[in-house]
């Protein structure tokens, strides 16, 4: 099967590039967008965690360049790279949470497709290919010659920036005294960051009060420290849209 997605975000969350925070940790991300077309191949793979904002990047090109946008998952490689080589397709493919377990054959004819129309393919995973257990040796070696950038762990500057912009998201103020006191002791991932706010956020309606350092304190436990939040598996994740 062969699904285009549409990037569909949390309905109150704001994803334009003002809305993108910046960083050191994250800047080269951002520069996949500035730097189109004149990119260094014309295989890239954007890799960072849960949350990261990869799908946030992937966004940004609507005011670049007009593109496709996948489920490497559960689209079929064949008939995108197909697709490709006929020229039905925009000049710039994006293929989202590329994994282990991939079509390794579909993969390697997407990649080979791309570079033969001379259009684009931007790929984005949680983790670089050495990770993905792949048995096919040619698309290792494509992959190889594919481009990355990395989406490291956030500073903390960043942390509470992205923590900030989820409350806003969720049209609630939070004091900067509790956004630094939740920074001192939750895990620094942009992930934690996103499952924080959202605990928080719903607590603090259910009890119809402000977030404060004294509610903050009952979730930064030593389980909330842990990289799998506990009552949250069904949540879906973020993902990859919020930056983060």
């Amino acid at each position: 099967m062969t699904r285009q997605l549409t990037l569909s975000f949390s309905p109150n969350a704001r994803y334009g590039r003002e809305d993108f925070q910046i960083a050191p940790s994250n800047r080269a991300a951002l520069d996949l967008v500035d730097r189109w077309p004149e990119w260094p191949s014309r295989v890239m793979l954007l890799v960072g965690p849960e949350a990261s904002g990869k799908s946030h990047i992937v966004s940004l090109f609507s005011g670049v360049t007009p593109f496709d946008v996948f489920d490497a998952a559960i689209s079929d490689l064949h008939v995108i790279a197909a697709a490709v080589e006929d020229g039905s397709r925009n000049s710039m493919v994006v293929l989202e949470d590329v994994a282990k377990g991939i079509d390794e054959a579909g993969l390697f004819h997407l990649i080979n497709a791309t570079q033969s129309a001379e259009s684009w393919l931007l790929m984005t995973s949680r983790s670089l290919p050495v990770d993905w257990g792949l048995k096919l040796a040619d698309l290792a070696s494509r992959l190889r010659a594919a481009t990355p950038v990395i989406i490291r762990a956030p500073e903390d500057s960043l942390l509470e920036a992205i923590l900030a912009k989820h409350f806003a998201d969720r049209q609630t103020v939070v004091d900067p005294s509790v956004l630094k006191y939740c920074i001192a002791r939750m895990e620094r991932s942009h992930a934690a960051a996103y499952h924080l706010s959202r605990q928080l956020d719903a607590a603090a309606m259910s009890r119809k009060s402000g977030i404060t350092r004294a509610l903050a304190a009952e979730f930064l436990t030593d389980s909330m420290l842990q990289p799998s939040l506990p009552g949250l598996e069904d949540s879906g994740g973020p993902d990859e849209s919020t930056n983060e």
